[in-house]
């Protein structure tokens, strides 16, 4: 998402960062990984949050580590670098039964990543991988693929713009008896894009150009 961004703001993106005594890939608001001590590697995680649509019951959100109280399987979805990757690597730090893999190696090789017993979880990303690479509908794909490997629960990330909601949905629940939980990735709120400015040292005064100026070159949606 740094590059995302590096590119979007193109050379007022290195005039901003000097202007303000900023580190290069350090910028990026948006960004769900940051570094908390100077110099460290070591990447923390800054909280997400997901939401789901209910006809009867409106919107709901829930903190995005909150998924594994989901009956699965469960859907994520998000805009192209909003951050689902990291999240469902740290879904599965936060659940050692469960196996992470991407959609695309999974497909090709889904023996390597069958699971020993029923209390394990498959988190699955990348859905959009193998529409680029694999020939076909890319959910029949992976869900051919779980089956063969006896449809265990899984977690699934997929970008929002190849989630077909209605169709989607019912491919699934025809192998696994229930409709997925389809939750999507919000944008970080203005508050947590204050905490993380606040969390790399920025000032007020910093943090409200830097703000602006992604509003201004295009990337206001993905802090609301």
């Amino acid at each position: 998402l740094g590059d995302l961004s590096q590119s979007v703001l193109g050379s007022q993106y290195t005039s901003f960062q000097q202007t303000n005594n900023l580190k290069p890939a350090r910028i990026v608001l948006i960004r769900i990984w940051y570094p908390m001590v100077e110099n460290s590697t070591e990447p923390v995680f800054l909280e997400r949050t997901v939401y789901r649509d209910d006809a009867k019951d409106g919107r709901a959100y829930l903190p995005a580590l909150d998924l594994w109280k989901q009956t699965l399987p469960v859907v994520l979805i998000g805009d192209p670098g909003m951050g689902k990757s990291f999240l469902t690597e740290s879904l599965v730090a936060a659940n050692p039964a469960a196996k992470w893999v991407k959609a695309g190696a999974f497909v090709r090789n889904p023996q390597r990543y069958a699971l020993s017993d029923d209390k394990s979880c498959l988190v699955i990303d990348g859905l959009d991988e193998v529409a680029a690479r694999a020939e076909g509908d890319p959910l029949h794909n992976v869900l051919t693929s779980l089956g063969s490997i006896g449809a265990p629960p899984f977690i699934l990330s997929c970008r929002a713009a190849d989630w077909r909601n209605a169709a989607d949905g019912a491919e699934i629940a025809a192998d696994y008896n229930a409709a997925p939980q389809v939750w999507t990735l919000a944008p970080l709120s203005e508050t947590e894009a204050r905490k993380f400015c606040q969390l790399e040292g920025l000032d007020e005064t910093a943090t409200e150009k830097l703000l602006e100026h992604v509003t201004e070159r295009g990337l206001g949606d993905l802090v609301e």
